[in-house]
């Protein structure tokens, strides 16, 4: 809205790409979070649409854990490859789902969504792992 402002003064702030993930995860340790990131690939690649809609999906998957799992190790990998990026994000504790109003999970489908992706949610209960788990697959 501020761009249909006659008044407004200052400069906006350019949009965070994939490259600014690094930063984030870096201001959630900074926060006292323990975050592990991996990538494979380059972030640099997904271009602004995807690169944002990856970054604020972490953002969101970040502030969920770190709201809902409090001082769970919360892991973070991104595998960017010719077809498809992949964004995960887990914690090793399942989040109680009906704590939220449901407005973040919906907000990271949308993004992924909006750039022809899907976005998966919910508990991860397998034989070697348990906890909560957000996929976001990207297509190119």
């Amino acid at each position: 809205m501020g761009l249909l402002r006659t008044d407004a003064t200052g400069e906006l702030a350019p949009l965070p790409d994939a490259n600014a993930i690094a930063e984030l995860v870096e201001s959630f340790r900074r926060a006292g979070s323990t975050v592990e990131l991996t990538v494979a690939g380059e972030l640099g690649a997904l271009g602004p649409a995807r690169g944002l809609a990856a970054c604020r999906i972490v953002q969101e998957a970040l502030t969920n854990a770190t709201r809902h799992a409090p001082g769970e190790t919360v892991w973070v990998e991104i595998s960017v490859d010719r077809s498809e990026t992949t964004v995960t994000v887990r914690n090793s504790r399942a989040i109680d789902s009906s704590l939220g109003t449901g407005a973040g999970l919906r907000g990271m489908r949308d993004r992924a969504e909006g750039v022809g992706g899907r976005l998966s949610a919910g508990a991860l209960e397998e034989s070697t792992r348990r906890g909560w788990l957000v996929e976001a697959v990207l297509p190119w």
